[in-house]
């Protein structure tokens, strides 16, 4: 990273390293290992390799956004060479082993090492010694490129015209999507209808076991696999499906779709992985932090979000047998959606490729059923949940359940609604709570869906008992939500300004606008949209809709969404809560959680 922006200014290499408590100093060494053996010239051919697919399939995601298309040719220009830019790929592709060693030796000299490390208070100072004693390191001292000229052309428009969908043999729901980008990407989604597993923990456990191989290849060939062919492929179980995305250049899509079967169907449920993987999240559950939103989730949606105290309690009692009876289940009882994002016109055999990659499938899927599952219940009166926690901030969480009709034009005005509200950072909460009262650094609004339930959620994080500053403002917690019921009342009786409608709009369409420019994320949003009522044609529609909602359309869509009782989640410490208990019993009906 170049420190500055004078073209003298030097450049730094910047690491960050995250590790377990009294591990710090192990991941130094390993840290000193690897740039002593780049200084000794230990890169093999397969790691160059490795190296340079994943550079240039950077560059090619880079390139597919315009804010780090426009950084990327800025630097260029700041270093008065826009060659750096246009010959990116050639530089990258000349570079030889030799050239690695001769850059170690001369930059990544460890005396000019500047480090800082930060420790656990649970790592005392005879811990922080004891391992640097031991560590192996302890006391050791030890181009011109001609510019050539460039141009871009944009289209803002969004549509999905360029968008082909079929219906596979398997009953796969296949959408393949135009790309200018040489980065092909694909996200595959295998779902039932919502269900409650038979132990919460079984999606955290099945994500972490999927990671660690499958029945043909352990982890470290697994990795080794997916560098050597510069493919990027994550899976991530949830409570009702199994998600796969991947990515790569075109030249390595059918070694990516290989991969993505061999995931999904050959994993590798061992009972050694098992227990790692039961460990691990119950370590993880173990040293998480306390979230009042994790409080607000398990009262709107009970038994799908969990939760950290009520997986903890049945954590022990899982078994491997649960964890494979689930991952049967949802083949079995799955709809399956693919999204491939490509440069077909570019490369035009690479729809046969994918055609035929699932008209060669091994198991067959249940149709897909477009339509909202209706779980919605209406919260019978608000209610204020807490939990107490030595914590100097209080996080405060305001929500309002609502049941959606899957109307896109509903859709749209709750999301211009949430965003006027404290979906940006011009927005009202915004500019009230924090520029204006100075209540917090962090406030702002969300809203989200689960079937046909919505929830639009107001959050703040603001101090109440900071004892090192000597500062006790109890009352924030009474501003903050006097704050939130503040401007839910104006929206529900007064009409917004057309300037604040506008400039809704306008963020929601560069939204989509920028998720289209990206083949990750464009091909994510075809996915969310295939799953829902209208189909991936739903993403046309939505920015139609956009366009026709009025200000009396967001006035009355604030009656609806804060008629219903809310539900108040905080999370603060035990002085905060007593200190307020009278005025949080004036919100509504108080428990504790």
């Amino acid at each position: 990273k170049k420190i500055g922006l004078d073209n003298n200014d030097p450049y730094a290499l910047m690491n960050l390293i995250t590790l377990n408590p009294n591990d710090e100093q192990k991941g130094i060494d390993i840290f000193y290992d690897a740039i002593i053996k780049l200084q000794n010239g230990y890169v093999s051919d397969d790691d160059l390799l490795a190296m340079k697919k994943f550079i240039e399939k950077t560059k090619l995601l880079e390139m597919s956004d315009s804010g780090n298309l426009c950084d990327m040719i800025g630097t260029s220009l700041m270093n008065d060479s826009l060659g750096a830019f246009t010959n990116y790929s050639a530089i990258a592709n000349s570079i030889t082993k030799e050239d690695i060693r001769a850059f170690a030796q001369k930059y990544l000299d460890l005396n000019k090492v500047s480090m800082i490390v930060v420790h656990p208070t649970s790592v005392s100072s005879d811990d922080i010694k004891n391992n640097y004693n031991n560590s192996k390191y302890s006391f050791t001292k030890n181009q011109n490129i001609k510019n050539s000229a460039i141009s871009f052309c944009a289209n803002p428009k969004i549509s999905t015209n360029d968008v082909s969908e079929f219906l596979m043999p398997n009953n796969t729901h296949l959408a393949i999507a135009k790309s200018n980008s040489d980065l092909c990407a694909f996200s595959w989604s295998v779902d039932t209808p919502p269900i409650k597993p038979k132990n919460p923990n079984i999606p955290l456990v099945l994500t972490y076991m999927f990671q660690k191989g499958s029945e043909y290849k352990n982890q470290n060939e697994l990795e080794r696999y997916k560098e050597l062919n510069g493919i990027d492929a994550y899976i991530d179980v949830y409570g009702r499906s199994i998600d796969i995305c991947a990515n790569c250049a075109p030249n390595d899509v059918q070694k990516t779709f290989e991969l993505m079967n061999e995931l999904l169907y050959h994993p590798k449920l061992t009972q050694n992985d098992f227990n790692q993987a039961k460990k691990f999240v119950k370590e993880s559950l173990l040293t998480a932090q306390k979230d009042a939103s994790s409080n607000l989730l398990d009262k709107a949606y009970p038994g799908f979000f969990p939760r950290k105290e009520i997986m903890l309690q049945t954590i022990d009692s899982l078994t491997l047998e649960d964890v494979k009876e689930f991952y049967q289940h949802l083949l079995k009882n799955a709809c399956s959606s693919f999204v491939a994002t490509m440069p077909v016109d570019k490369y035009p055999n690479l729809k046969n490729q994918t055609i035929n990659f699932h008209n060669n499938q091994p198991i067959k899927f249940r149709e897909s059923i477009r339509k909202l599952t209706p779980i919605f219940k209406e919260n019978p009166t608000p209610s204020v949940i807490y939990d107490t926690d030595d914590l100097n901030q209080a996080q405060i969480y305001k929500s309002y359940q609502f049941p959606l009709s899957g109307n896109i034009e509903d859709e749209a005005k709750f999301e211009l609604l949430n965003t006027i509200l404290g979906g940006n950072a011009n927005a009202r909460l915004f500019s009230d709570l924090r520029s204006e009262q100075k209540l917090a650094y962090s406030v702002y609004s969300n809203i989200k869906q689960f079937e046909n339930t919505g929830i639009l959620t107001l959050g703040i994080l603001t101090t109440t008992d900071d004892k090192n500053a000597n500062v006790k403002s109890y009352d924030n917690v009474q501003k903050s939500l006097d704050g939130f019921k503040k401007h839910t009342d104006l929206l529900s009786s007064e009409l917004v300004s057309d300037k604040e409608l506008e400039s809704a709009k306008m963020i929601l369409r560069q939204k989509i606008i920028g998720q289209f420019q990206n083949p990750l994320s464009k091909t994510d949003l075809i996915l969310m949209n295939m799953q829902e009522p209208y189909g991936i044609k739903r993403i046309d529609k939505y920015l139609e809709a956009i366009d026709k909602i009025t200000k009396e359309d967001i006035l009355n869509t604030a009656k609806f969404v804060f008629s219903y009782n809310p539900t108040i989640s905080i999370l603060a410490s035990e002085d905060t809560i007593n200190s307020q208990m009278n005025y949080l019993k004036t919100q509504g009906t108080v428990s504790q959680v």
